[in-house]
Parts: structure tokens; sequence; C-alpha cells
């Protein structure tokens, strides 16, 4: 799923729980500098993300200013790395959605 992609592929990072330990047999796939679980493989037919994917820097300016900022997270500065970092990110998350999905469709 993750193979071939940049060494740091950015992503936008926004969680309050975090995995503090994988499941027993899983297998640990990326990591950032706050966060040491954000993506790993369960078998061989199950991911699980803490990061967003599926989100891009346009939708961070609709999210809740202070329910960020009660956790830490200053809402305009996740935005401005957003946007920096946006056509990295899409890149390479397009290309797990698609080899997500082919492997949906090989199922």
């Amino acid at each position: 799923m993750f193979h071939g992609l940049p060494g740091h592929p950015p992503a936008i990072e926004n969680h309050v729980d975090r995995i503090t330990a994988l499941p027993e047999g899983a297998r640990w796939l990326a990591e950032s500098d706050t966060c040491p679980y954000q993506a790993f493989r369960l078998g061989d037919r199950a991911w699980g993300v803490q990061f967003h994917p599926e989100s891009s820097a346009d939708r961070i300016p609709h999210w809740d200013r202070e329910r960020l900022g009660r956790h830490g997270v200053d809402r305009d500065a996740l935005h401005r790395a957003a946007a920096r970092d946006d056509a990295a990110a899409a890149r390479a998350w397009r290309t797990v959605a698609v080899r997500f999905a082919q492997l949906a469709q090989a199922a």
C-alpha cells in the first residue's frame, strides 16, 4: 500500500486520541514527529491510519478553531503547512487510495 512513496510524505495530522501500542500481529508502517503510530497493517487486508489522507488544505479553515486550540493545535499553522505541502500530499495519498481501491475490487 505504501511501497514506493516518498520517505516522508506530508499528511494532515489532527487527532487527540492516539494509538499507544499496536494490536498483536500488526506491522508498523508510518510515524511522525508527534505520533509514533501513524499507519499500520494487520494481516493482508486491514490498514489503520491516524492522519487524514482524505483531507486537503482547503478544508482546514472550516475546522473548529477553539476545539483545536484546546488540544494544542494552531489551526492557522496547520493550514499553512498543509497548503505548502498540498500537491505532494495529494500525489502520495491518491496513490494509496488507488491501491486500496484495486485491492478492494480484487477481493
